[in-house]
């Protein structure tokens, strides 16, 4: 993953301690200089914050886990939990929901089902 300055195509950030051996992932904006990095395909997640000190920037690494991750789309975030399914060839977990810190909260796993449709956060 990189960070480029969209003026001039400069590279102004990289991370490189993740990986998705099939480009099936996305980045999520979690607030906060922060991003969630997920895929399926036994990759899962990881979380980094961004910061800069003058012209420099740099990576910290906050999380990383075998047990959030998406298949197709990015996660649903809703009042500080990220919502997946995690339902892949290798992985049936269901819905999966996840703290901002990288705590797996609960699985629903095949009770209710989850494959790999879309999802939307309704409030009414």
């Amino acid at each position: 993953m990189v960070g480029i300055n969209p003026q001039n195509g400069n590279v102004l950030w990289t991370y490189s301690n993740w990986s998705c051996w099939i480009p099936a992932s996305s980045a999520f904006d979690a607030g906060q200089n922060k991003i969630l990095i997920v895929g399926g395909y036994r990759a899962g997640a990881a979380m980094i914050q961004i910061t800069k000190n003058g012209d420099d920037y740099s990576v910290n690494e906050l999380f990383k886990t075998v047990d959030f991750g998406e298949h197709t789309k990015p996660p649903l975030y809703y009042n500080g939990y990220f919502y997946a399914q995690y339902s892949t060839n290798e992985r049936r977990d269901g819905l999966v929901c996840m703290s901002e810190t990288g705590e797996i909260m609960w699985k629903t796993l095949r009770a209710p089902v989850f494959d790999k449709g879309s999802m939307i956060w309704l409030t009414i």
